[in-house]
């Protein structure tokens, strides 16, 4: 799962690394995702044009877990019929 929008950091319709990746043979599927509700862990940040990684401990997978929740349950309210996921960040 690769993130954020390219075309706020290129000025780009479309995604480079996709575009790279639809060349090769394979199940390639480009979709619409949250991240977190999908159980991806971010590695790195990107601000103001600088990547920096994540230290990703204990710590880290407890806020994790926090944010999946608040997001669900925002949703929820939103979406009264949601079917409500596991949260993959539980220890």
């Amino acid at each position: 799962m690769i993130t954020p929008y390219y075309r706020k950091l290129t000025g780009r319709d479309t995604d480079p690394i996709v575009e790279s990746m639809w060349k090769h043979k394979g199940d390639i599927r480009a979709s619409s995702a949250i991240p977190l509700l999908e159980g991806a862990v971010p590695a790195c940040i990107l601000t103001e044009g600088e990547v920096y990684l994540l230290d990703i401990d204990e710590t880290f997978f407890d806020n994790l877990s926090e944010v999946f929740e608040e997001h669900q349950y925002m949703l929820s309210l939103v979406n009264p019929g949601m079917t409500l996921r596991s949260n993959p960040y539980q220890n």
